[in-house]
């Protein structure tokens, strides 16, 4: 893979792994919230008494109507502003892709039953204020059982439909715990039965209040040929005080920034999910 990659011309990289692999510079946590609970049971994703299923089903109850003003799906022509806000506010995290405007029309416009983008519009200004995408799969049965990144579901069971948080990103003064919420009612008006979401930077401590379950899967997140020179690590310093040095690093053809961060064993940076900004899939 790097072989290839190098051939055409790119020499640093990012990439992702749910596999152990040496050297990981941070991992998160995947974490699903029912949009419809009694399909999800039907299907074996979830596995609970039959005595309880009716208390389930309550428990995840989503609103039908969304509640952040301005709110509307993503234009071709909001690419460029739409590519400044993310741009500005992931560079608050630790890890974090500069996006171009054609990269980031290739990862959020949407497209027929692949991805859903939506913007937040001020009322007064029209600016952004924020952004919200995600993508739309389905599970379906293969040989024995039915392959999913993050569950083996028995075969003769209902397909699942799912939606995977991609890009999280809003404003100070946005409600951001309010436009998940609204996440829910949009990804359940598509059909989808689950969200799927990574406990990484914005959206990390909103996940738990509504209701996100904590699933058993994880995405590792890896660099490659990623260095640094004396000067540059030597004017980092790690916000974690356990730290041992400061590390960050800006390839001149990568859109990958990396900032200063605690160094753990073998030599690997160790980073919290919400110090994190990168995409489920890179």
């Amino acid at each position: 893979l790097a072989r290839r990659v190098a051939a055409s011309g790119v020499r640093h990289a990012v990439y992702t792994s749910s596999s152990q692999l040496p050297q990981a510079v941070g991992c998160a946590r995947f974490h699903h919230r029912p949009l419809r609970p009694r399909r999800l049971l039907s299907s074996g994703f979830v596995e609970i008494e039959p005595v309880f299923a009716g208390l389930y089903a309550a428990r995840f109850a989503t609103l039908r109507r969304t509640g952040t003003p301005g709110l509307r799906p993503l234009r071709a022509a909001d690419v460029p502003e739409a590519t400044a806000l993310v741009n500005r506010l992931h560079s608050g995290a630790r890890l974090s892709r500069l996006f171009s405007p054609a990269e980031l029309a290739h990862a959020a416009l949407p497209r027929r039953g692949r991805m859903a983008a939506y913007v937040v519009v001020c009322p007064e200004s029209g600016r952004l204020r924020g952004l919200v995408s995600f993508g739309l799969s389905v599970a379906r049965p293969r040989g024995r059982r039915i392959s999913w990144p993050w569950r083996l579901l028995p075969i003769g069971r209902p397909s699942v439909r799912a939606a995977t948080l991609q890009l999280f990103a809003v404003e100070e003064g946005v409600d951001g715990a309010q436009l998940l919420a609204d996440v829910l009612v949009l990804a359940k008006g598509r059909g989808c039965d689950v969200l799927t979401a990574l406990d990484t930077f914005q959206a990390g401590p909103l996940l738990r209040q509504l209701r996100f379950e904590e699933g058993d899967g994880r995405l590792r997140f890896h660099v490659y040929n990623y260095g640094l020179t004396g000067a540059t690590a030597s004017a980092l310093a790690p916000r974690d005080p356990r730290a041992v040095g400061g590390n960050a690093a800006r390839g001149s053809r990568s859109s990958t920034s990396i900032s200063s961060a605690a160094e753990g064993p073998r030599g690997s940076w160790t980073l919290q999910p919400t110090e994190i900004a990168l995409l489920c899939s890179m």
